[in-house]
């Protein structure tokens, strides 16, 4: 078992092809790039303002005009396994396009479709070189 700040998550057995959803506990935070779970730190308050801030004017917009989904802190699966990747913005809109208004969303961990726009707030101790690997990291 691995601790990462002061959670365990439990080891996982992966066979080829199956979804990577590690076992932590709801309120972690987290990604996985090319199989490889990273735990994302909170936001801090003026970055959560920002994206609230931001959700209360576009979540209205996009649904009155039906446009489609505001979502926050969402995981989304990028890339199926092998080549797992699984992102999670700030801030994403879904069209109606790309997910209809009245289709179903399972319970699932990562939603599986690639956002219209995904939205990253950047802190003061986000370094450019941190924010570029981010934007240019994906599964090989």
């Amino acid at each position: 078992m691995a601790t990462v700040s002061s959670h365990t998550i439990l080891p996982h057995v992966q066979t080829e092809g199956e979804l990577f959803v590690p076992f932590v506990p709801d309120e972690v935070l987290y990604e996985v790039v090319n199989n490889q779970f990273t735990e994302l730190p909170p936001m801090g308050i003026r970055e959560n303002l920002l994206a609230a801030t931001l959700m209360r004017i576009l979540s209205p917009y996009a649904w009155d005009h039906e446009l489609g989904q505001v979502v926050a802190e969402t995981l989304f699966l990028l890339v199926h396994p092998p080549r797992d990747l699984q992102r999670r913005p700030d801030l994403a809109f879904v069209s109606f396009d790309r997910w209809p208004r009245k289709r179903q969303v399972e319970n699932v961990p990562a939603w599986d479709v690639v956002p219209n726009l995904a939205i990253e707030i950047v802190s003061p101790s986000n370094g450019a070189n941190e924010i570029v690997e981010k934007i240019e990291k994906r599964a090989p």
